[in-house]
C-alpha cells in the first residue's frame, strides 16, 4: 500500500519536542511500521489502524499554533490518505449491497478537515490575520 511505498518518510518522534504539545493521548493509536524504535509513522497510523483508532488519531493528534511546525501532521499524509480513501468510499457507496458509510465518511471528513485547517492557516498567515489569544 501507500505507506509501504513511502518507506518510512513520514516518521515522527513519539516523544514530542519541547515546543510541541504532548502526544500522550495518541500513543495507543500510533503504528511504527518502518520507523525506528522511538518513532511512529503517521501515514501508517491512519492506513493500518482500525477505522475507529484512525479517527481518534486524526481527532486527537495534537496541533501547534505554527501549522508548518514539526508538531503537526504533514499535509502530504492527509492528501495521501484522503484521496484514495474517499475514492474507495464512493465506489463502495455505488455497489448494490448494504455497507456502512458512516465511519468512512467520518474518517474522510477528519482528514479533509485537518487539511482544510492547514490551508486556511496558510492563507491567514499570508493576508495578515492574527490568531485569537
Amino acid at each position: 500500500g501507500i505507506p509501504a511505498i513511502s518507506g518510512g518518510a513520514f516518521c515522527k518522534k513519539l516523544d514530542a519536542p519541547d515546543n510541541c504539545p504532548s502526544r500522550e493521548s495518541v500513543m495507543q493509536y500510533t503504528t511504527r511500521f518502518y520507523c525506528k524504535e522511538d518513532e511512529f509513522d503517521s501515514l501508517a497510523s491512519v492506513w493500518f489502524n482500525s477505522p475507529d483508532k484512525a479517527i481518534k488519531f486524526l481527532f486527537y493528534e495534537p496541533s501547534h499554533n505554527d501549522i508548518s511546525s514539526e508538531c503537526n501532521l504533514n499535509p502530504a499524509v492527509l492528501i495521501l490518505f484522503f484521496i484514495p480513501y474517499a475514492c474507495c468510499a464512493c465506489i463502495v457507496y455505488g455497489i448494490a449491497m448494504p455497507s456502512g458509510m458512516f465511519v468512512p465518511m467520518i474518517l474522510s471528513g477528519a482528514a479533509l478537515g485537518r487539511l482544510y485547517g492547514y490551508m486556511l492557516s496558510q492563507l491567514w498567515g499570508s493576508v495578515g490575520i492574527a490568531e485569537a489569544n
